[in-house]
């Protein structure tokens, strides 16, 4: 586990260092809801989730690459008051089809580490908590407006016995202009 929760580390640093060496271009923050789906659609309730990161264009065809790190929470159907926290470290690639002054539409794949730390109602303990490597990929659409850009993205993250649509919107912020 131990090594999992570093490499997952890894590849968000190598994504900051990697954007902040090549002069990160972008940061953005969003937010939204998380549904569960399989295994975990059949005890979690639709959720919350929280994205930050950072990301530097590579070339000028529309890819970049980036890292970011995801939190949110999901109380369950089957006992009132236990909730499960997610937080991830994901590194991204991003490809964005259009030009940047227009609205346009984006597709992600990214790959990283997830923890799920699930908390018993009422209890003062921590019911479990483990990190696995995790996946996703998703689409969105982003929209210039003024200086910053406006986002809506769905996606499905995946990990063991963790799989979930994140819908978010947010801003994109440029760092150099």
């Amino acid at each position: 586990m131990r090594g999992i929760v570093q490499a997952g580390v890894g590849i968000v640093l190598a994504g900051s260092l990697f954007a902040s060496t090549a002069q990160a271009q972008y940061v953005f923050v969003g937010g939204g809801l998380t549904v569960p789906v399989g295994e975990y659609g059949d005890y979690a309730k639709t959720g919350w989730m929280g994205a930050a990161g950072i990301g530097v264009p590579v070339g000028d065809k529309g890819l970049s690459v980036g890292g970011e790190v995801l939190y949110g929470q999901n109380s369950h159907s089957d006992i009132d008051g236990d909730k499960t926290g997610l937080t991830a470290f994901m590194g991204y690639l991003e490809y964005r089809i259009g030009d940047d002054s227009k609205p346009g539409v984006y597709l992600l794949g990214e790959a990283g580490v997830m923890n799920h730390k699930y908390k018993p109602a009422g209890m003062s303990y921590e019911g479990g908590s483990d990190w696995k490597l995790a996946v996703g990929g998703g689409a969105g659409v982003d929209i210039p407006a003024g200086s910053v850009s406006v986002f809506v993205e769905a996606r499905f993250l995946t990990r063991s016995g963790t799989n979930f649509i994140p819908v978010l919107a947010g801003v994109a912020i440029p760092l150099k202009r």
